[in-house]
């Protein structure tokens, strides 16, 4: 779930620069001719909460998947704290395997004792009836 988080923010972050650049640029352009008033009047660069919302709901009502994070510009979460997501899973798991493994292990050396042990409380059954006889 987390994963899939993470690749929506990607996307979504990567439209809304897009789009931001794209806005920059015709503002930049329109400085460039010379016409300040003109590009004051002809490009009304909106904020950052607005183009994100046009970014994620691209018209729709509600934008599902993104949880509450769609709501809040300043998360912390970006595609640096999903790559270290993904490597924390990563070990996450390579622990989790290594625990399975020394388990196993374990399961194996008790095993192995308790044969023993059986082994012990045979013999000392026998020699116990031995001892009896003599």
């Amino acid at each position: 779930m987390k994963g899939q988080q993470c690749n929506k923010l990607n996307v979504v972050q990567g439209e809304l620069k897009k789009r931001k650049t794209e806005l920059s640029q015709i503002a930049l352009s329109l400085d460039n001719e010379g016409d300040i008033e003109a590009s004051k009047e002809g490009l009304d660069i909106p904020d950052d909460y607005t183009i994100w919302n046009k970014v994620v709901t691209k018209g729709k009502k509600d934008t599902f998947g993104l949880g509450s994070f769609g709501l809040d510009l300043s998360s912390k979460l970006d595609s640096r704290n999903c790559s270290e997501t993904s490597k924390d899973n990563l070990n996450i798991e390579q622990e989790l395997h290594m625990w399975k493994e020394k388990a196993k292990e374990q399961e194996m050396i008790n095993e192995e004792q308790k044969v023993k042990l059986k082994d012990a409380e045979h013999k000392l059954k026998d020699e116990g009836r031995q001892l009896k006889v003599q």
